[in-house]
């Protein structure tokens, strides 16, 4: 893998036109038809880039920077990847008038396909767990049905999470066995969060929001070696610098999963901005 330093350097800050520029993007996965929710988002998020003035309450009109808006092909969940996708998704938003700056086809910021940016993923993975932010998790499909089972019964709030999470303290040396024997894995983030403690958040459509922190070990890579979406889109939008995100308010409740996947990468978090 490469290194963080080396990963940076290959993907230096944007120098942007005009000073205060944003940069946002449209990241669909490619499983199937363009629907409405896909065209509002990213007609929004281009419009914050490309709506050159933009009139006010008060009716003044101010310049707005012209910033760069991305395309980004989420496609790590190849079991739901429906065939001729990406054609449609790109289609669609040229038909709409709605232009890209960069994607799939241009941009230095690339590759703009999740699947083909494996190895950035690996250096982080690497990363978080040699800092103890993530570890090596062997739990099967029959044991975590038991603990939901179970936290169902008790009438508890469900996850892996806490004493729940009963691979986050294994040994060193039982991790090694496992591997050696071929045990299949995920990697899970390693949560520091306290859910019973807010985080404000200062969402750009909603306003402030106080939410629970995450406490959730997360899956950051699956069996399979890819990462998750929630892994992948924080180190993408570091790397590719966006500084706006707007996405359906399906999104809230992982809100602080993200900031914290942010900040466990040592990155600095985009403006979100949550959409009905």
């Amino acid at each position: 893998t490469l290194t963080p330093a080396e990963l940076e350097k290959r993907y230096p800050k944007r120098t942007l036109a005009e000073a205060g520029a944003s940069v946002t993007r449209f990241a669909p996965s490619p499983t199937g038809f363009m629907h409405i929710g896909g065209m509002y988002n990213s007609l929004i998020s281009e419009r914050i880039v490309h709506a050159q003035n933009l009139t006010l309450k008060d009716g003044t009109v101010a310049h707005n920077p012209r910033g760069v808006f991305f395309l980004r092909i989420e496609d790590t969940d190849s079991k739901r990847k429906v065939e001729g996708a990406t054609e449609l998704i790109v289609n669609s938003l040229a038909n709409f008038g709605i232009e890209t700056d960069e994607g799939p086809d241009t941009g230095s910021y690339g590759p703009y396909y999740q699947s083909q940016r494996q190895e950035i993923y690996d250096t982080f993975c690497i990363e978080l767990l040699r800092k103890g932010l993530a570890y090596i998790c062997f739990a099967t499909t029959e044991e975590l049905e038991n603990n939901r089972h179970t936290q169902e019964l008790q009438k508890i709030r469900p996850g892996y999470y806490g004493s729940w999470a009963i691979y986050r303290n294994t040994s060193l040396e039982e991790v090694i066995v496992k591997l050696e024997a071929g045990t299949p894995f995920v990697i899970r983030l390693k949560s520091q969060g306290n859910f019973d403690a807010k985080v404000e958040v200062n969402d750009i459509i909603r306003g402030k929001l106080h939410l629970s922190q995450n406490d959730q070990d997360t899956v950051i890579r699956k069996a399979d070696g890819l990462p998750t979406y929630h892994f992948a889109h924080a180190i993408d939008d570091h790397f590719m610098h966006t500084t706006h995100v707007i996405r359906g308010d399906e999104w809230v409740a992982s809100t602080t999963l993200h900031l914290e996947l942010f900040n466990a990468l040592g990155f600095t978090p985009p403006t979100y901005g949550h959409i009905l």
